[in-house]
């Protein structure tokens, strides 16, 4: 097997047996409470809760593979070395930018 393949695996094992519990879970708690259904069961059970999202948070996740292995999702080189770019650019383009209003605000001190 070659590394992308097992990683694939990897990451549909992880997800398929995070269904499953949820789905155990659920149906569990469902037949313990008398609710009509599980969906209703569902919608009300609120315990498990993950936060995503942001640049921080995806990046951390790049960073020790988890959004490869659990998520199954693979960037290219590609991509990563146009988005590490692209944050490259913008941060030479504020320092252009605090060092132009610098030089405009002590210029316009200067000549009063």
């Amino acid at each position: 097997k070659t590394v992308i393949s097992h990683s694939a695996e990897s990451a549909s094992s992880y997800k398929v047996n995070r269904m499953l519990n949820n789905a155990v879970g659920i149906t569990i708690s469902a037949q313990s409470s008398q609710r009509q259904s599980a969906l209703a069961a569902f919608y009300e059970s609120n315990d498990e809760l993950e936060k995503v999202g942001g640049h921080i948070w995806v990046w951390n996740r790049i960073k020790n593979r988890e959004l490869y292995l659990n998520e199954g999702i693979r960037f290219s080189a590609r991509l990563l070395a146009a988005n590490i770019m692209q944050y490259f650019i913008i941060v030479c383009e504020w320092l252009m930018f605090c060092s132009f209003a610098w030089l405009h605000f002590s210029l316009s001190i200067s000549y009063r």
